[in-house]
């Protein structure tokens, strides 16, 4: 765009998603000569041979920034990219010293030595000025760099309409073979039960398999009722309100304990803030979480499962922790994978999708979801939620 000569004397940067890539004037400069350009709603170009005129900040960065040529890239963000020219120091040699007093003699006469004695100033924070051709090339830099933008973002935008027509016909065909394959299984899983009512006196080895058909049976129906749980959360609309994290707990502990009664579980029930979510989402998400804590901790002695929370700035964070047989943190990337499993399925039951569930609920809430944990140690597994109403219902993450 310019001669080599003009580009060793300039200093350059741009900043992008927040990030700034230069040479010459300090980071917080730019920034801030930057968000000065955006009040000013410059919507080609911006060139000036004198930037302390304009913006008596600039004065901090004449040295290397007295003459700039910024392009804005966005309507939206103030993105620029700069070009600077350093400061060129001249010495302007007058005949006299303009603020100087007149010299006259007694007569009221000038006095022609005193009036024309050589004066010198130097006149700084001016770079040199910029060629109308040099301003031109950036315009055109600039149409070059807005046309390629916009092309990725048509690109992008055509790729994300594909993408969820994609998983709009995945979620359809999910919906439809998890609903096909429920009855199925259940009948299997029904008539292998009146067969062993039907005949009492099948040897020990037949009742084996039969038992076996059944379990089989109810565990792939289990599964399929979780897959069809799964699809469908794409389909439901959130149901926002705030939620009394307090109660749910206390009503998850209690179906919990009527399944755990066997064996005595030590609770440690923290402070739990307010959230705003769908209730029954939420209730599911913290749910699966408290039941896998029950479930891995069930061979400590005794099994403690402790559950609090915290409030932050911008959201609520909770955490179930327990002290069971935890898990190596170089696998925790498969933890919320559909059919990803740690441990093996005949020590632990399950269908493997819970924690795959749960992430989805969170997603959908713009949450996080975390797990943190060591084998033999336990594991603290936690999420975030709004503390407040946020603009509506959100969609798939």
């Amino acid at each position: 765009m310019v001669g080599p000569d003009q580009q060793r004397r300039r200093r350059r940067g741009h900043r992008r998603d927040g990030a700034v890539h230069r040479q010459g004037p300090p980071i917080q400069s730019i920034l801030a000569l930057a968000d000065w350009l955006r009040t000013r709603n410059i919507a080609q170009l911006y060139s000036t041979n004198s930037l302390a005129t304009d913006w008596p900040p600039g004065a901090d960065i004449a040295e290397v920034a007295s003459g700039v040529i910024a392009v804005p890239i966005s309507r939206i963000h103030a993105s620029f990219i700069f070009w600077f020219r350093p400061e060129v120091v001249e010495t302007v040699r007058w005949g006299g010293d303009p603020r100087a007093t007149k010299a006259v003699d007694l007569a009221g006469r000038l006095h022609p030595r005193l009036s024309f004695e050589a004066w010198k100033q130097e006149v700084r924070q001016k770079a040199q000025p910029w060629r109308a051709a040099e301003l031109l090339s950036a315009a055109d830099f600039r149409g070059a760099i807005v046309n390629f933008v916009l092309q990725r973002a048509e690109e992008r935008a055509q790729l994300t309409e594909e993408l969820q027509r994609s998983n709009k016909e995945l979620e359809a065909f999910s919906y439809s073979i998890s609903h096909d394959l429920r009855a199925p299984f259940r009948h299997i899983a029904g008539y292998a039960e009146l067969l062993g009512e039907e005949e009492p006196g099948l040897k020990t080895l037949s009742r084996h398999y039969l038992d076996g058909i059944i379990a089989a049976a109810l565990s792939a129906g289990q599964l399929v009722d979780d897959l069809l749980h799964f699809s469908q959360l794409g389909r439901t609309s959130l149901k926002m309100t705030r939620i009394d994290m307090a109660k749910v707990v206390t009503e998850i502990r209690r179906s919990l304990d009527i399944d755990e009664r066997q064996r005595r579980v030590e609770w440690s029930i923290g402070a739990l803030p307010t959230a705003w979510g769908d209730p029954t989402l939420v209730r599911q998400a913290l749910f699966n979480l408290v039941e896998n804590a029950a479930k891995y901790s069930r061979g400590a002695n005794p099994p403690r499962i402790r559950i609090w929370g915290q409030e932050r700035a911008a959201d609520v964070v909770y955490c179930v922790e327990d002290n069971g047989v935890g898990f190596d943190m170089n696998y925790a990337g498969k933890l919320f994978q559909v059919f990803q499993r740690l441990h093996r399925q005949e020590d632990f039951e399950g269908t493997g999708i819970g924690l795959a569930l749960t992430k989805r609920i969170i997603d959908r809430h713009g949450g996080t979801l975390e797990a943190k944990g060591a084998v033999g140690r336990g594991a603290t597994f936690s999420f975030t939620l709004p503390k407040r109403q946020t603009g509506g219902n959100r969609g798939i993450a």
